[in-house]
């Protein structure tokens, strides 16, 4: 297999309009001067599929041919990469058990504002309790905190006395698609997930209730000074929500 076709090329600069092989289906997709993307082209079950890794500009070409390794991996497997993990990684290392990552406070930052004086929320997948003390730190108060491994399934929950829930869910679509409706007829819910997310298709229901989006940008998830693979953002859904979503951009 003919890999790293694009080593040498400058990609800031490339301009060249179209699909350019990297190797291993790994393709550079040029569409306009800035908007340049990775794409892992296959076929499964006699299907042609196109999985996009992510802009040039957020995803390095390393992480691109890393990714595409993997998804190269799960086809030889029989597995649709779209289907296993089209909710993105967050970060190169091997996915913790249950999905789980500490929420660093560089994500929670960019929520803040929009949690107007003592919030009353409860963190339904709290893990390790750190989204819990950034937002206590910052003068808000959990009513409730509970997770899988204290013994509370989250779709267990029937009520709450918060005024929203706030959580980093996993980010799975097994376990995303029925989250969304069961937290937001309860109470607003506010999830960190992947930005890109409101472009997918699957998504489409579950954006009708979707109020706002706070960018956050990629974050180092291991704390280790690596950002993840995927911008995230915090997604507030609520289900008396009739309006058009509300996008706050990163700040500077």
């Amino acid at each position: 297999m003919n890999l790293n076709k694009l080593d040498g090329v400058d990609l800031d600069s490339f301009n060249k309009r179209g699909l350019h092989s990297d190797g291993g289906n790994l393709y550079l997709q040029i569409t306009s001067d800035t908007a340049k993307s990775w794409v892992f082209r296959f076929r499964i079950n006699g299907k042609r599929r196109h999985m996009g890794l992510g802009s040039i500009y957020t995803t390095p070409i390393l992480y691109a041919r890393e990714a595409a390794a993997k998804a190269r991996w799960l086809v030889k497997h029989g597995i649709d990469p779209i289907e296993e993990d089209f909710m993105g990684k967050r970060t190169s290392l091997p996915r913790h058990e249950r999905d789980f990552y500490p929420t660093p406070k560089e994500a929670v930052d960019p929520l803040l504002p929009h949690l107007l004086g003592e919030m009353l929320f409860d963190e339904p997948c709290c893990g390790t309790f750190d989204l819990v003390n950034h937002l206590e730190a910052a003068g808000h108060k959990c009513v409730s905190a509970s997770d899988i491994i204290t013994g509370q399934d989250v779709f267990d929950i029937k009520s709450t006395f918060a005024e929203v829930f706030i959580t980093n869910p996993p980010w799975t679509w097994k376990t995303l698609d029925p989250l969304i409706p069961h937290l937001s007829n309860m109470a607003p819910t506010w999830l960190l997930l992947n930005a890109d997310l409101a472009h997918n298709k699957r998504m489409a229901p579950h954006m009708k209730r979707c109020q706002r989006i706070v960018s956050v940008g990629r974050v180092s998830w291991m704390q280790n000074g690596i950002s993840g693979y995927e911008n995230c953002a915090w997604y507030l859904f609520n289900k008396d929500h009739q309006r058009q979503t509300e996008f706050y951009a990163r700040a500077a």
